[in-house]
């Protein structure tokens, strides 16, 4: 479970957010799910009120929790339905109930994980951890209108899944987990003033986990030339994912990867990065294989490097006036630094809607009542 404590950054709890060796799940509801399980009006009907929903593919539930973790790592792995009508105990005199959350999309994720064992069992496949979990998380389908932070990898897919596990089951590599560090810590996350205004640099270093029971000899004879290529966003399976590179993170080519592990530098300029916005990009390690023309290896990273940069806008007048546009399910994220000595702030929130609009007879999205949730986040050293 990702946690149930969003829609602010950095909201992820243990252990989906801390452990790296973990699938932290988010929580999604679909337009099919609002109509059925919390008995919205239909799709069509749904346009009066709010368009963007109607028209969405779904979006995560408001409460589900948002990555990055504190120390770096993405903190959400994928994210699976969030709703299910329950069964419950009998001291509650009814025999189900309608649940939602974390606590429901970790059973749907955990429940697709069994099916696809389930499926290569039956066909003789043998399975192993980081070949599930790479075929799990590889074929995930990247919703566009939900944020990288907040969606992971995208929507569990276990038909593709599938696909993919069978397809690469003669490349060993697949076999192998792999554990990111920089400087002591899972990613990269700068959201300080003095972490934004100029380019930084680090020292990443991957290490292939063998298991413990792995022969001596195969890990002495382990080596892997590895492709690195620095991508906006997360890529993944959409057509509007932006893969298509991202000019303000620098990192060599190539890598020779041994049992011992490599270290590599990269750098990020978030200096020319938009103000007040949180921007991500990722680092993806796929195998070199110039020979390959299946396909199988493209687009299938074996590790990546998350790269999160939150650069806040500094505050230098007592009032600080900023204005959004929203609509249901609609996350607003603004970033401030607070002046030096700053221990408390006032906020006041105004609907700035047309007056004349808010009738009985108006229908349309601007005479509807509209519930607004600030949730304040601030991160504070060694805590």
């Amino acid at each position: 479970s990702a946690g149930n404590n969003g829609p602010a950054l950095s909201t992820v709890i243990a252990p989906g957010g801390s452990l790296s060796a973990t699938i932290s799940v988010a929580a999604y509801v679909s337009p099919a799910m609002m109509n059925v399980q919390y008995s919205l009006p239909p799709t069509e009907r749904q346009e009066v009120v709010s368009p963007q929903i109607a028209q969405s593919d779904g979006v995560t539930y408001t409460w589900s929790s948002v990555g990055p973790s504190k120390d770096g790592d993405f903190g959400v792995s994928l994210m699976a339905p969030g709703g299910a009508i329950s069964p419950v105990p009998t001291w509650t005199l009814k025999r189900s109930q309608l649940m939602n959350g974390t606590s429901m999309s970790s059973p749907n994720a955990a429940g697709n994980v069994a099916l696809l064992v389930s499926a290569l069992k039956r066909d003789g496949v043998p399975t192993s951890v980081p070949r599930l979990r790479r075929a799990l998380e590889n074929s995930c389908l990247t919703i566009p209108s939900i944020g990288t932070l907040s969606q992971g990898r995208g929507l569990v897919q276990i038909a593709a899944a599938h696909e993919h596990y069978t397809k690469r089951v003669a490349q060993p590599w697949q076999d192998v987990r792999y554990k990111i560090s920089v400087g002591g810590t899972r990613g990269i996350y700068l959201r300080q003033p003095f972490q934004t205004t100029s380019v930084t640099s680090h020292s990443c270093s991957v290490s292939p986990l063998l298991h413990e029971d792995h022969p001596l000899a195969d890990c002495a004879a382990f080596q892997l030339p590895i492709r690195l290529r620095a991508v906006s966003g997360r890529g993944g399976n959409s057509t509007s994912a932006d893969d298509t590179g991202c000019d303000w993170v620098t990192v060599a080519p190539k890598l020779l990867l041994h049992h011992g592990g490599r270290s590599f530098n990269v750098l990020v300029d978030p200096t020319g990065l938009e103000q007040g916005q949180v921007h991500v990009a990722t680092i993806q390690g796929f195998v070199d294989d110039d020979g390959d023309d299946s396909g199988l290896v493209e687009n299938d990273p074996l590790f990546e490097v998350p790269i999160v940069v939150v650069k806040p806008v500094p505050v230098t007048e007592p009032v600080v006036t900023l204005s959004a546009c929203t609509h249901p399910g609609h996350f607003c994220r603004n970033f401030l630094t607070p002046p030096c000595g700053a221990t408390w702030v006032d906020v006041l929130v105004k609907d700035k809607r047309s007056p004349n609009a808010c009738s009985t007879t108006a229908a349309s999205e601007e005479a509807t009542s509209r519930l607004v949730v600030l949730h304040c986040i601030q991160l504070q050293p060694n805590l």
